[in-house]
């Protein structure tokens, strides 16, 4: 309590660590029982069939943190916490109805009013959902992909149902393709608000049977792409002095994920640079944040690299199962996350 009075400066970053510390004790929770299922499934990649359990836990605790937050407020303000003082129905601000979150979607939908956003790897899977949904909202999309007419197929769709949005074909694992994009959309548009570095890959298999091109294979992509789009963006938007940079990363990157040690590696690096990049870059009016999402329903999960350098079809289940998100829901919760800048979404 002493903490933090008459300093409000601290309050939001002892909201991040709180928001940290909250996922790795639903991590703690999940990885057992995820190591164990591991060893039963090894043929299959992402072996995570506690998702949903992670999830369940993961809310439950923040919702019991934001009671928290909101009792100690009222107690502070001198505010008695009891039936008698609400002036909404017992769900309180979680109602659609309430003022404050009405006007808190709007302000939601119009952030990204007019902005120009760059999404690498946006022809497909969550990278497609949320060129969609960023046209929904207003935003110029510069939909970047390796495939150039899925990239085009992409932005058709969008321009068809009145959003603004144009194909650009990048390989991100070269740092002057990457380089090209985003100074000829400087060029065209004058800045760039957002950039996703969204694209990816996949290797599954053991360790043991992977030979270095694969990690190299991985590692351009994953990795070496993300880098190249943050910190070029990032030298452009610390001069203009705001901007914001969204890497997706994975539950991967904050978990272990046996037969996906690879990937794993990838998305922990993508965490880690990405988090570190928010404290320094906080400081020139650019905002970091790292996407986590756990099972979603996209190709990643249909198709796959094995260890042994083949394209195989994946043994999970069948993508319409509960445990998989739809990856539109998942882009709107990205999209929010981003709105709040928040560090880890």
């Amino acid at each position: 309590m002493r903490l933090f009075e008459g300093s409000p400066e601290i309050e939001p970053l002892a909201q991040h660590y709180a928001q940290l510390l909250i996922t790795y004790l639903s991590l703690v929770f999940c990885t057992f029982f995820n190591f164990i299922d591991s060893i039963s499934m090894k043929n299959s990649f992402f072996p995570m069939p506690y998702l949903n359990m992670y999830h369940n836990f993961h809310n439950t605790l923040y919702l019991i943190c934001r009671i928290g937050i909101s009792i100690i407020k009222k107690i502070r303000s001198g505010v008695k916490v009891s039936k008698s003082v609400r002036k909404y129905p017992k769900v309180g601000n979680r109602n659609k109805n309430h003022p404050k979150n009405i006007s808190e979607r709007a302000e939601l939908m119009n952030k990204f009013n007019n902005k120009i956003a760059i999404i690498t790897g946006g022809a497909s899977g969550i990278g497609q959902a949320l060129s969609e949904e960023l046209g929904k909202r207003g935003a110029t999309i510069i939909v970047a992909d390796i495939n150039q007419e899925q990239a085009q197929n992409v932005a058709e769709k969008i321009n068809k149902h009145g959003g603004k949005a144009k194909p650009y074909l990048v390989d991100v694992r070269n740092s002057l393709n990457v380089e090209k994009m985003i100074q000829d959309t400087v060029n065209k548009f004058g800045r760039i608000d957002y950039i996703f570095n969204n694209a990816g890959i996949a290797i599954s298999g053991e360790i043991k049977n992977m030979n270095l091109e694969q990690w190299r294979q991985i590692l351009d992509v994953n990795l070496m792409g993300v880098i190249y789009g943050s910190t070029i963006a990032y030298d452009i938007m610390h001069k203009q002095g705001f901007g914001h940079i969204i890497n997706t990363a994975s539950i991967a990157g904050l978990a272990p994920m046996p037969m996906a040690t690879a990937y794993t590696a990838t998305k922990h690096a993508v965490v880690g640079l990405s988090t570190n990049m928010r404290a320094e870059a906080a400081g020139l009016g650019v905002k970091v944040s790292v996407v986590c999402p756990g099972a979603v329903r996209t190709n990643i999960f249909k198709d796959y690299i094995d260890v042994r350098n083949v394209k195989v079809k994946s043994n999970n289940p069948d993508l319409s199962s509960r445990i998989f998100m739809d990856p539109n829901k998942c882009a709107r919760i990205i999209l929010r996350g981003v709105a709040r800048n928040k560090g880890i979404i």
